[in-house]
């Protein structure tokens, strides 16, 4: 099963995220977190576990060599994308996963450098990723989001089977959680 956990930012959507894959490994799931925010850091450290070598972003060649593997992936219309078709958490690269506690830990990328361009690149390869990734029924792959709704925006969520939206009790979250619902109903899913 795949959880995306998205909502505003500031709110609790990073310590949620923790929590879950914790209480599933304790019930004995195993347990791919997966930081798929490219602007905060820290997922790692607020879970207890250290960084992979490599962001995926970064062992696909960066920005640019992972560019080149969609466009090359598109040009064979192949409709798994640069992944050649469904991978387990165990088929995953060891240089982008850090086992912890029984946590698997992935980041999918971040931004590193100022002037360095969008970080449209991270939110496709996070939605390429989710699509490729098969789970059994004892594997949770907890997604934690960047704030907001792009990534509803690029159809993320459409590869999760549950979504879960986190706001605090402001009106802003209030107008922000009902846009999710909506979001999350045009991709046949509830929040």
């Amino acid at each position: 099963m795949k959880i995306a956990v998205s909502g505003k930012g500031g709110s609790g959507k990073s310590t949620l995220s923790v929590l879950m894959a914790r209480s599933f490994q304790k019930l004995g799931y195993r347990v791919l977190l997966v930081d798929a925010d490219e602007s905060n850091v820290g997922l790692e450290t607020l879970a207890g576990v250290a960084p992979p070598p490599l962001h995926l972003l970064d062992f696909l060649g960066g920005k640019k060599g992972f560019k080149q593997k969609l466009n090359q992936s598109l040009s064979l219309d192949n409709p798994a994308g640069i992944f050649s078709g469904k991978q387990a958490i165990k088929d995953l690269p060891e240089e982008c996963v850090a086992p912890s506690d029984g946590i698997n830990f992935l980041i999918i990328g971040k931004i590193h450098d100022f002037g360095e361009g969008c970080a449209c690149p991270i939110g496709v390869l996070s939605k390429k990723f989710l699509a490729s990734l098969d789970t059994g029924a004892d594997e949770v792959v907890i997604i934690d989001t960047e704030a907001g709704v792009e990534h509803f925006g690029r159809g993320m969520e459409a590869e999760c089977e549950r979504i879960i939206g986190v706001i605090d009790p402001t009106a802003e979250s209030f107008r922000l959680a009902a846009k999710m619902r909506t979001m999350a109903a045009s991709a046949d899913r509830e929040i």
